[in-house]
C-alpha cells in the first residue's frame, strides 16, 4: 500500500493491490497552470467587481476551477490542488467545493483524520455530498477503520452508483475483512465502470484461486491480461494463470504462457511441472535443480522433485526431498502426508505413522481455519471470529497472515483488547505492520495488485 507518513502514523491497508499508490503527490501539473492563471485572474477580478462579469460567467469560472482541482487530485498534483482550493475559499456558494478540495489535499498528503474533518462541510452540500462521502470512506479505509469505511462508502454509492473510487475502496474493505463474496460482487460492478482496468479482474482471479476454483480464476486472469497491465503486473498474472492451468492439467497452455516469463523460481518450477507431465523428465529434473539452487525451500519444486523420484522408483531420493519439505514447512499438513507416503515406500512404518499423526494434527487446524473463514464471510461484523483466525494463523506459523486478520478484527472493533495485545506482541516480535493498532492493515486490498497481490487468506 501507499506508505504515507502522516500525523496519524502509517496506514496498513491495500492487501489486494486494487488501490493505486497515491500519498505524497508530485508537483508537476504544469499543463494545468496556464489554465489556472486565467481562471484565477478572472475570479479575483470578478470578486473585486473590477469587470462586468455576469453571474453565469462567474459560476462557469468557479466550476472550471473546481473541476481543475479534481483533475489535479487525480494527477497527484498537490501544488495546483492547493492553489485551487484556496482560490474557491470565500466565494459565495463555493465554500463546500473549497472544503472538498482542501480535504483532498490532506488525503493525498496521508493526513487521513484532517481530511475527514475537512470533508465535513462538503458532506452537507448536495453538489459535493457524494464525493465527500466517497473520499471520507477512502480516508477511513486508509486508517484501517473498515466497518466505518463500509458504512460511509455504501452511502456514497447510494447517492451515485457510478463512483468508481468508492466502489474500489468498498471492495477493498470487504476483502480486508475476509468477506470475499461481497468483495467479488463489488469488483464485478467496478469492472463494469472501469472495463480497461486489469486490477478488479486480477483480484477476482486471486480470490477464486485461493478457494481452489481454478477454472473461474483462469477466466479472470485472462481478462486481466487482455487489459494490457504494466510489465511487472503482467508477469505476476501470467505466473498465477499458469499455476491455475497446471492444476487443471492444461499443461500445453501453461507451457506456452511460461515461455514468455522471466526465469524466476516459480516460473522454473511451473515449467518443470509441465515438462514432467509431457514426459520430458530430464528437462523437468534440470529445471527443478535450477529452481532449488535459487530457492532451496520452494514448495512446488520440492513436491514435484519428490513425486518425480517416486515415479522413477527412487524412494530414498523421494524421502530426502520430502524431509526437506517438512523441514521448510513443519506445520504444513501436506508436507507430512508426502513424507509419510515416502516412508511407507521404503518400509519405515513407525516413521510413517508419526508423520501421519502430524498430518492429522495440522490438517485439523487447517480445517478449523477454513471453516472460520467461511463463517467470517457471512458475518461482516464478527471481530471475535477474525481474532480467532489470527490465532490459528499464528499457530500455523503464519505471523504475516495473523497480522492481517488482527488488522481486520481491529478494523471492525478498534477496542478489541485481545486483538490489541496480540498486535503489540507481533509488533514487538518484528512482524511488519502498522505503527498503531486499528490504524490499518499494512498489506491490503488496494498497487499492491501491481505487486504480488492479495494474500491467500483461505489457506495458510
Amino acid at each position: 500500500m501507499a506508505e504515507a507518513a502522516s500525523d496519524q502514523g502509517q496506514s496498513d491497508s491495500n492487501q489486494s493491490g486494487l488501490i493505486p499508490e497515491k500519498a505524497g503527490g508530485n508537483l508537476k501539473g504544469r499543463h494545468l497552470r496556464s489554465f489556472l492563471l486565467s481562471v484565477l485572474l478572472f475570479l479575483v477580478a470578478a470578486g473585486a467587481g473590477l469587470m462586468g462579469s455576469t453571474w453565469l460567467q462567474k459560476t462557469r469560472a468557479a466550476e472550471s476551477c473546481f473541476q481543475a482541482g479534481l483533475a489535479a487530485f487525480r494527477e497527484n498534483d498537490l501544488e495546483t490542488l492547493e492553489i485551487l482550493s484556496e482560490s474557491l475559499r470565500g466565494l459565495p456558494r463555493w465554500e463546500p467545493h473549497a472544503s472538498l478540495l482542501e480535504g483532498l489535499l490532506f488525503l493525498r498528503a496521508g493526513r487521513w483524520v484532517e481530511a475527514i474533518e475537512r470533508f465535513g462541510f462538503a458532506r452537507e452540500h448536495p453538489q459535493t455530498q457524494a464525493l465527500a462521502y466517497a473520499h471520507s470512506g477512502d480516508a477511513l479505509y486508509q486508517l484501517g477503520r473498515f466497518a466505518e469505511a463500509i458504512r460511509i462508502l455504501t452511502i456514497a454509492l447510494q447517492m451515485d452508483p457510478k463512483l468508481a473510487d468508492a466502489r474500489r475502496y468498498l471492495a477493498a474493505a470487504y476483502y480486508d475483512i475476509g468477506a470475499m463474496n461481497h468483495a467479488i460482487d463489488e469488483l464485478e460492478r467496478l469492472s463494469q465502470l472501469v472495463p480497461d482496468d486489469y486490477r478488479p479482474y486480477r483480484l477476482i482471479g486471486l480470490i477464486y484461486r485461493d478457494f481452489d476454483e481454478v477454472g473461474k480464476a483462469s477466466v479472470y486472469y485472462q481478462k486481466a491480461l487482455e487489459c494490457s497491465p504494466p510489465p511487472l503486473a503482467a508477469e505476476a498474472i501470467r505466473l498465477e494463470l499458469a499455476g491455475c492451468l497446471t492444476r487443471q492439467q492444461r499443461f500445453a497452455e501453461a507451457a506456452a504462457i511460461l515461455a514468455s516469463c522471466e526465469p524466476s523460481p516459480e516460473a522454473l518450477a511451473l515449467q518443470a511441472d509441465c515438462a514432467r507431465a509431457q514426459g520430458e523428465k530430464n528437462q523437468a529434473r534440470a529445471l527443478l535443480e535450477k529452481t532449488l539452487k535459487m530457492a532451496p525451500c520452494h514448495e512446488r519444486a520440492l513436491v514435484i522433485s519428490g513425486q518425480l523420484a517416486l515415479e522413477e522408483n527412487d524412494s530414498e531420493e523421494a524421502v530426502r526431498f520430502f524431509q526437506k519439505y517438512v523441514e521448510c514447512y513443519p506445520k504444513q499438513w501436506r508436507a507430512h502426508f508426502q513424507l509419510a507416503q515416502a516412508y511407507q515406500r521404503v518400509g519405515k512404518k513407525e516413521e510413517a505413522e508419526l508423520e501421519f499423526e502430524q498430518m492429522r494434527k495440522w490438517r485439523e487446524i487447517q480445517r478449523q481455519f477454513t471453516d472460520l473463514h467461511e463463517k467470517a464471510m457471512r458475518d461482516l461484523h464478527g471481530a471475535d471470529i477474525r481474532f480467532e483466525l489470527a490465532r490459528l494463523a499464528e499457530e500455523l506459523d503464519r505471523p504475516d497472515l495473523a497480522r492481517m486478520w488482527l488488522a481486520a478484527a481491529l478494523g471492525l472493533d478498534p477496542n478489541h483488547k485481545e486483538a490489541q495485545l496480540a498486535w503489540a506482541r507481533l509488533q514487538k516480535a518484528g512482524v511488519r505492520g502498522s505503527s498503531s493498532p486499528g490504524g490499518g492493515s499494512e498489506v491490503s486490498l488496494g498497487e499492491s495488485l501491481d505487486g504480488a497481490g492479495g494474500m491467500n487468506r483461505a489457506k495458510p
